[in-house]
């Protein structure tokens, strides 16, 4: 009886790690593949947003989904690293403003932040680098992002 009482615990493990496996397996899948989707993305937004911030061109795609979105947020997020200058700088934010600050608002006080890679969550708030300088030198945390974009109402929410 001990021995079949045994081999039933070590079938229900090996099931759960197996199904766990597989778990992993689809979740790294999906995410390598959205990840690959928002590379193609920012290929396409590339040139378009690079020639919009440094003010050849008024007209710019603007996001539809939620994929552009990030890819958007990240290639500005990668111009106002590279890109120095107080008109550039303030083309950026402008954009940032207009375009992402409520999807970011609405998004911080959804409290699902899963879907966001940490690289993104970590970097958000450069963009809005000349309003947090001060920050810049600390360690991230999620005030930060509030701070940045002036969003204190959100701070202590539970």
């Amino acid at each position: 009886m001990a021995l079949f009482s045994a081999l039933a615990a070590t079938i229900v493990f090996l099931a759960l790690l197996v199904n766990l496996f597989l778990y992993l397996v689809v979740r790294k899948w999906r995410e390598n593949r959205r990840q690959a989707e928002i590379r193609a993305l920012k290929k396409r937004f590339h040139l378009p947003l690079f020639r919009h911030v440094l003010g050849e061109e008024e007209e710019l795609p603007l996001p539809s989904s939620p994929l552009e979105r990030e890819a958007m947020m990240e290639l500005l997020d990668h111009f106002a690293s590279l890109l120095k200058g107080e008109q550039v700088q303030e083309r950026i934010r402008t954009l940032a403003e207009k375009h992402f600050q409520g999807w970011l608002r609405r998004w911080l006080s959804s409290r699902d932040w899963s879907g966001v890679s940490q690289d993104f969550v970590e970097n958000i708030f450069s963009v809005h680098y000349g309003r947090c300088q001060s920050l810049v030198s600390e360690p991230f945390s999620g005030i930060h992002i509030v701070s940045a974009f002036g969003l204190s109402s959100l701070i202590l929410r539970r």
